[in-house]
């Protein structure tokens, strides 16, 4: 089984993604699944920001900045 850094946060966030997919279903376009996350975010109590930069390193040095959907209790 994949390990990921944050186990039990990342494991609940999939899950809620998965509960959005079950009812909303197949073919919604990419903003429609994003306000529902929001929507599930929120009635979950996470703390979070959606539509951030964050920069991005290499060897300690920045090599540019990338456009994140969302960062879920300030992990990133």
């Amino acid at each position: 089984m994949e390990k990921y850094l944050y186990e039990n946060l990342t494991h609940n966030l999939i899950g809620l993604l998965y509960e959005i997919f079950n009812e909303l279903g197949y073919g919604h376009t990419e903003d429609i699944y994003q306000r529902a996350y929001v929507e599930e975010l929120k009635e979950q109590g996470y703390l979070f920001v959606r539509e951030k930069f964050v920069r991005m390193k290499y060897k300690n040095k920045s090599v540019g900045r990338y456009f994140v959907d969302f960062v879920v209790e300030n992990k990133g």
